[in-house]
């Protein structure tokens, strides 16, 4: 046990991302830096992620996802002209 929880993930409905291996099978467990990772293959798949910022819309929670991004992309940033921008 490294303190982590464990994370029941319950994602068979959901088509594989481009370029990874097929989702968990309903009811796995897996660890929580398993799912954040497998979270993460999911945002970078451009499908999934209109319709993930669409659900966000409709639960009124859209700026969580922008936020996300926007961290995302600043962290692509090497310029210093652009980081103070």
């Amino acid at each position: 046990d490294n303190g982590q929880p464990q994370v029941v993930v319950n994602m068979a409905s959901l088509s594989s991302p481009t370029g990874t291996s097929s989702p968990p099978t309903k009811g796995a467990s897996i660890s929580y830096n398993e799912a954040c990772q497998l979270f993460e293959s999911y945002l970078k798949d451009e499908e999934f992620l209109i319709e993930f910022k669409k659900f966000c819309v409709e639960l009124w929670c859209a700026e969580n996802i922008q936020f996300y991004l926007d961290i995302e992309s600043f962290k692509l940033l090497t310029n210093p002209k652009d980081i103070i921008e």
